[in-house]
């Protein structure tokens, strides 16, 4: 298993990469890699996959349309729409076609990274990661996210009932039977789990008084300092009582954090695989922010506008690109070796 952090950095430079381009033969590349890397993530029983293609395409088609109806770009026209069409009269590009099918890839290109990521990561895990300040929230909203799954499969498994006993789902009033077991099973289920999380001791902190002043007061500096950046000429104080502000939710979050101890029967440790991970995540993080001098920001830069044409691409980047796919030999080694 990857150390969840290094599923976070992992997460981090695909955002990194596909939110820094717009161009094709880059998008094409990271998504390929985020692709295959799901490919490769076992599957756990109460989780629920999607399939990776139609997401993809509904976001490319849906983002195409929009910024095709909505942009008024470009030189080669695809068709004119009457001037009546209050919004969407006008000519019609392939330039903006191009553009938003781009946008769209780039936000599927996100999705798939985070949910890749939320597979990946047991849910104990995501928990630990969060600062214990927001332990009560992050259990609930785990336990919810969990649900989703169960409930999906559960109304699997009544519309399968409902079609032996005949009723074949055709129209909307056909799915009406579903509802109430399906609501029946849910609150079972909460019963359940609020018997169990007593049993076990469980309370609901209701907060803690330590925090809350460093916390309002960090707050209320940084917007302090954000005003007297954008108004007054000299941008350093500004800057520095934004610093100072940050620097106080900080504390005041550590320190409400403090109120709710974390114990854990077991730690996972840091591996040289998970090092292999961070070091490919470093090679995306090198490539995108141009940190290498013979790596320039030209081609990251491409847009369809005003007149389509091929996009230019460095190898370089391309091979540093790659570096997502760090976690693919990570997760086939222990597949062969038999390590969960």
């Amino acid at each position: 298993m990857i150390h969840p952090w290094a599923w976070m950095l992992w997460m981090l430079a695909v955002a990194v990469a596909a939110s820094s381009t717009r161009n094709p033969l880059y998008l094409a590349i990271v998504l390929l890699c985020v692709l295959v890397v799901d490919a490769a993530v076992p599957q756990r029983a109460t989780q629920l996959r999607l399939r990776p293609w139609p997401l993809v395409a509904g976001f490319v088609v849906l983002a195409a349309l929009l910024n095709l109806l909505s942009v008024r770009a470009g030189r080669t026209v695809l068709l004119v729409l009457p001037e009546w069409l209050l919004l969407f009269g006008g000519p019609l590009s392939a330039e903006a076609l191009l553009a938003g099918a781009l946008s769209g890839l780039a936000l599927a290109t996100l999705l798939l990274a985070f949910l890749v990521g939320m597979r990946a990561v047991p849910v104990r895990d995501l928990i630990r990661l969060l600062p214990r300040a927001f332990a009560p929230t992050a259990v609930v909203v785990t336990i919810a996210i969990t649900f989703v799954p169960l409930l999906v499969r559960q109304g699997q498994q009544i519309a399968e009932a409902q079609r032996v006993r005949g009723n074949r789902l055709a129209r909307l009033r056909d799915w009406i039977p579903l509802l109430v077991p399906l609501l029946i099973g849910a609150l079972e289920r909460a019963f359940q789990l609020a018997e169990s999380l007593t049993a076990r001791g469980y309370v609901a902190a209701t907060g803690h008084a330590h925090g809350r002043k460093p916390l309002l007061a960090g707050l209320l500096l940084a917007a302090v300092g954000l005003a007297v950046q954008l108004l007054v000429a000299p941008a350093a104080p500004g800057i520095a009582l934004q610093i100072s502000g940050v620097a106080l939710v900080a504390y005041g979050v550590w320190q409400a954090g403090r109120a709710f101890p974390r114990s854990s029967y077991t730690h996972q440790r840091w591996r040289p695989t998970d090092s292999a991970v961070v070091i490919g995540v470093i090679a995306v993080l090198v490539a995108y922010l141009a940190l290498l001098p013979t790596l320039g920001r030209t081609t990251l830069a491409y847009t369809p506008y005003p007149r389509l044409g091929l996009p230019d691409a460095e190898p370089a980047r391309a091979l540093l690109t790659l570096g997502l796919l760090w976690p693919l030999a990570v997760l086939l080694e222990r597949r062969d070796t038999g390590i969960r």
